[in-house]
């Protein structure tokens, strides 16, 4: 697959599974599930403040700011796996919560991998 002919489907990808990440964390602390035991500012903060730090690196693709991102984005993956396994929240939102996060991750990492293998220089 070339990187020049699919450069909008790694977009998509890219940035979509960021946005709804960011979207899906922000509802499910303010609307969908909010916590009873600490305060919906702390949770935002807390949740999705580091998020919102490298994404002007994901929106302009950059290649360092997606890896160092998709490693950030595993830890949500965890918290997912954690709410599903033993936390009383939704099942269906530490589902969806797993599903971007591994989306994000995969494929910025590839997204990254082609983008070196064509322009023959590291990271």
């Amino acid at each position: 697959m070339r990187l020049s002919a699919s450069k909008t489907l790694w977009q998509i990808l890219i940035i979509g599974s960021y946005l709804s990440l960011i979207c899906l964390i922000f509802l499910w602390s303010i609307v969908l599930s909010p916590s009873s035991i600490f305060p919906k500012s702390l949770v935002l903060i807390v949740l999705v403040l580091p998020l919102l730090i490298p994404f002007k690196g994901v929106l302009n693709l950059k290649p360092k700011t997606l890896i160092l991102s998709a490693v950030l984005v595993l830890v949500y993956f965890a918290l997912g796996i954690s709410n599903l396994m033993v936390s009383n929240h939704p099942k269906y939102l530490s589902g969806l919560e797993i599903a971007l996060a591994l989306v994000y991750s995969l494929s910025a990492g590839l997204y990254v991998k082609h983008k070196n293998k064509n322009d023959k220089k590291p990271v």
